[in-house]
């Protein structure tokens, strides 16, 4: 458990991150495993973040932690999932204050979710 100091750097930073930049979970399945390659450099799927009428492309990494951590967080994530955090230029107080649709789109078909 962390000393209130370390609470308190800790959400400073994360506040601080959270000023220029929005992150999101993503739990992903595909009936083909090649396809759930979101972070790959050359992935067939494409992320962008819709704010207010203007487009944001995001940046995708491999969530890292491991499988109970992850369902701990995410219930919903199971070991069919392959989980990811995908990042925006954009600060999260644009989201919260304004109309925003998540889009996850390649050749196959596009979801979006609105918020």
């Amino acid at each position: 458990q962390w000393d209130p100091a370390k609470a308190r750097n800790e959400r400073e930073k994360a506040l601080q991150k959270l000023s220029s930049t929005s992150e999101f979970f993503i739990s992903m399945f595909t009936p083909k495993t090649s396809h759930n390659d979101l972070d790959k450099g050359v992935s067939m799927w494409k992320v962008v973040l819709e704010v207010n009428g203007q487009r944001y492309e995001g940046t995708v990494k491999k969530f890292s932690k491991n499988l109970v951590q992850t369902q701990n967080l995410f219930p919903q994530h199971t070991r069919f999932n392959k989980g990811y955090i995908a990042s925006f230029n954009v600060p999260m107080s644009s989201i919260e204050s304004g109309k925003s649709v998540f889009i996850l789109t390649s050749s196959l078909g596009t979801s979006t979710f609105r918020f």
